[in-house]
């Protein structure tokens, strides 16, 4: 019941255990999570600085490895200005994102040890604009507004991160979604 526990047993001739011996090892198992680290702040101008934190655990009992992308997927009305990212984890100080290439990459191949959470804050900056003629379709789509109930790809500033293992496939996806507002007269 403890880990990858195993044990073998010698028999003689007859069938009769003569000696038992164990073996066991344990595994990793790494886990995250996203949430908006802060609402929206107005930065004037319909422009907004908003923060995601995405928290990396290792709830396992061995040292495991990961990577971590982050896909932005916002409303086609919000134009991302500026992004950059800050990081716990050993040897990944953070630093600019590149605004038009996605998935933005934030590490790869991280060890973290068994017990141990490593903490990214991305934090982008956003301008939206309804108004006739720009980028989008002039209609703004909230959080949670898909057929499904739930916030999907293409409303308000929905954003997910993507957990992979230590050979870079997908383990896992999550997401967090907040609204901005668009006051006109």
């Amino acid at each position: 019941g403890d880990g990858l526990f195993n044990q073998s047993v010698l028999l003689d001739g007859m069938d009769e255990e003569i000696d038992r011996d164990t073996a066991c090892t344990d595994l990793p198992y790494i886990e995250h999570m996203k949430t908006l680290a802060s609402e929206p702040m107005d930065m004037g101008q319909n422009q907004f600085s908003v923060s995601y934190d995405i928290v990396v655990t290792n709830t396992g009992g061995a040292t495991g490895t990961y990577g971590l992308n982050d896909v932005p997927g916002f409303e086609d009305d919000i134009e991302i200005l500026e992004a950059s990212y800050t990081s716990t984890a050993p040897g990944v100080t953070g630093g600019d994102l590149v605004i038009n290439t996605f998935p933005w990459e934030l590490s790869s191949g991280i060890e973290l040890d068994a017990g141990d959470s490593h903490t990214y804050t991305i934090t982008v900056k956003v301008e939206i604009d309804l108004s006739e003629g720009s980028d989008g379709d002039n209609t703004y789509d909230e959080c949670e507004s898909s057929e499904t109930g739930e916030p999907a790809e293409g409303d308000g500033l929905f954003n997910q991160s993507v957990l992979l293992d230590g050979m870079d496939e997908e383990i896992d996806r999550d997401t967090a979604c907040t609204d901005l507002p668009y006051i006109e007269h």
